[in-house]
């Protein structure tokens, strides 16, 4: 797909440190009908402000995105799943130009309109255009096509991702690290995400195994790996953002009174420790579950591995271009570093009383 862009970028190369992730890279075979069909509709229902919004949107990738996260999903669900993301990725950018700390009401009334959308009954050819028509487009296919459980969890995943958007508002600078990372696991969205992996796949997970607190600590160790991986390949782009959010490797510096290049790899070492609880738990939970869990905890693995990729070679974090100017057409891709072993952990798991639960479930209970 296409977008007004520019025509080069800087010459900059972007690195990150290596980083434990021993997970194949995969892409969803049909990925240029997703993109193609994916591009129509977000060109329908625009829920963008301007064409410099779209030329970002578009540059964003998210066919792409969609694909690595779910390569084993079958195609017409990943397209709608790709629908989604641009209209994530457009909701992304309305939030991220309110000021952290300024006060949750104006972010709170936006997702309760959103979340009322989600549950209600839609028209399938909604009038207009804008971030409501294009979300009242999608819901009204994911309804028709989700199973009630699935849309439930799908609704209630979105109420994780919004409270977190709330919490945001009201916060500039997280007061712990244990506090930043119970904020990154929600705010990263994948809570909303991770819903479709279970969408894309014809056998339905069932309930008592998806709801477990094992399962539990293996999905949220993976939307923390997420968000951390999100931070890192934005990190670049901190000082062009138009507002000052937190990250990882930010929070790290802040909170230790370490350099910012100590602080990124200090932050990779941090994403290592929860990637390799994550594993480690993926191992111990696969000879456990029913074929339909196997594939949906096996695809939380490629969707990791797939973020990775597809934002390294994302002009949304690859490019250092101010937002309010059009893309360049042409970048270089964020390189990525791959280590065979976690790195040394910088902290105790204990030291994390949110998220240290997590560890309870490496052994039988």
């Amino acid at each position: 797909m296409t977008g007004t862009a520019s025509t080069t970028a800087p010459p900059v190369q972007l690195e990150l440190p290596p980083m434990y992730c021993p997970i194949e890279y995969r892409v969803q075979p049909e990925l240029e009908a997703i993109d193609r069909n994916a591009a129509q509709w977000l060109d329908r229902y625009q829920p963008y402000h301007d064409s410099t919004s779209r030329a970002w949107l578009v540059a964003a990738d998210a066919a792409t995105a969609v694909a690595s996260f779910l390569p084993n999903g079958s195609t017409d669900r990943v397209e709608l799943s790709a629908r989604w993301m641009y209209w994530a990725l457009a909701l992304d950018d309305v939030t991220d130009r309110s000021t952290p700390g300024s006060g949750a009401g104006g972010a709170a009334e936006l997702v309760s309109r959103v979340l009322r959308l989600m549950e209600t009954p839609q028209p399938l050819d909604p009038p207009g255009t804008g971030l409501a028509p294009a979300l009242q487009s999608f819901i009204a296919d994911y309804q028709a096509m989700a199973s009630p459980p699935q849309l439930r969890r799908f609704v209630e995943g979105h109420r994780r991702w919004f409270l977190s958007v709330c919490w945001q508002a009201t916060t500039s600078q997280p007061r712990t690290l244990d506090d930043y990372c119970h904020l990154r696991m929600l705010s990263v969205g994948a809570c909303a995400t991770a819903v479709l992996t279970e969408f894309t796949h014809p056998e339905e997970v069932p309930s008592n195994e998806l709801d477990s607190p094992a399962m539990r600590a293996l999905q949220e160790s993976a939307y923390l790996v997420l968000g951390l991986d999100n931070d890192l390949l934005s990190h670049f782009g901190h000082d062009v953002r138009e507002r000052d959010v937190p990250d990882v490797v930010t929070t790290i510096a802040r909170l230790y009174q370490v350099p910012t290049d100590e602080a990124l790899v200090q932050a990779t070492a941090l994403r290592d420790l929860f990637m390799d609880l994550f594993l480690r738990l993926q191992e111990r939970l696969l000879p456990r579950v029913s074929s339909p869990t196997r594939h949906y905890i096996e695809n939380l693995g490629f969707g990791i591995r797939g973020d990775l990729e597809w934002g390294a070679r994302s002009a949304r974090y690859a490019v250092l271009t101010p937002r309010d100017q059009p893309p360049p057409a042409e970048f270089t891709p964020i390189t990525l570093n791959f280590a065979e072993r976690p790195a040394p952990a910088i902290v105790d798991h204990r030291s994390l009383p949110s998220l240290s639960w997590w560890w309870n479930h490496l052994t039988p209970q």
